[in-house]
């Protein structure tokens, strides 16, 4: 969720030598898809061969609370459901490789997050040459919309997203660990300041034969931007009002602050 993952995949669809990773998992993608979906692990075998570049290689975008879906409706269609969750994915994707990426600063990365949900703004392009793509996106918004770009973020929302984001993170660190999987892990700050040493070894990672005049651009334009810059302040200041200032005297200002945010509200003033 907002990990850098949307660029990670771009960046390797464009090498054409690693597939076309996107969330095939989603719901959204089943019901457009022009397979048929009841045999699910034949489903997936066909997407990923239709997605694959001309090595044979392809991929898939994973969030965790996807992956406990596709195992889930994996388990449904095997014969023994006792098998192990590991060999179940290894049975639909051959030679199974784990690429992980992660952010260093996760309140940023809330940040990113709380904005895409409250503006449906998934994605920025370097320029207008594709103003009607769409993105598909866990929350089942399939566009990037021109609401408010600078909606109103509580430190509160914040920490309900912050949770969520290292709850994902532990939970694939755990199945890492229990299944004996060595990632590649990838921290987004990194690949944004050095796209082509990052991409290169993921190929590598990968056992993919790279090529000396290989294309490792993206069309997607940085998000963040001087209000993500005053969102981190705001949160770092509500961090240091709760460090400084007892719980008993802060929560009675929050609650007489959402009170008058309430009532100033146009809905909510008399005619």
């Amino acid at each position: 969720m907002r990990s850098g993952s949307t660029l990670l995949c771009d960046l390797l669809t464009n090498t054409k030598l690693a597939g076309q990773p996107q969330e095939f998992f989603l719901p959204q993608w089943e019901k457009k898809s022009k397979f048929d979906t009841t045999n699910y692990p034949e489903y997936l075998q066909k997407m990923l061969e239709s997605f694959a570049s001309s090595n044979g290689v392809s991929g898939v975008k994973l969030m965790w609370c996807n992956c406990e879906y596709v195992i889930r409706r994996l388990h449904k269609s095997s014969e023994s459901s006792s098998k192990p969750d590991l060999e179940l994915l290894k049975e639909v994707f051959p030679d199974l490789k784990f690429v992980f990426i992660s952010r260093r600063s996760k309140v940023r990365q809330a940040i990113s997050l709380a904005r895409s949900v409250k503006t449906k703004q998934w994605n920025k392009y370097q320029d207008s040459q594709n103003p009607g793509k769409t993105s598909f996106n866990r929350y089942g918004n399939i566009y990037n919309s021109q609401k408010n770009p600078y909606p109103y973020i509580s430190p509160g929302t914040l920490e309900v997203y912050l949770s969520q984001i290292k709850k994902d993170e532990s939970a694939w660190f755990e199945f890492f660990k229990n299944n004996n999987i060595e990632p590649q892990i990838i921290i987004y700050e990194e690949l944004a300041q050095n796209k082509q040493k990052n991409i290169n070894n993921i190929l590598q990672f990968l056992d993919i034969q790279t090529l000396e005049d290989l294309n490792i651009d993206s069309f997607f334009k940085k998000q963040a931007d001087f209000y993500t810059d005053f969102l981190v302040l705001q949160y770092q200041i509500y961090k240091a009002l709760n460090w400084l200032i007892p719980s008993w005297i802060l929560k009675p200002l929050f609650l007489i602050k959402n009170y008058f945010n309430y009532i100033i509200k146009p809905e909510h003033k008399k005619s």
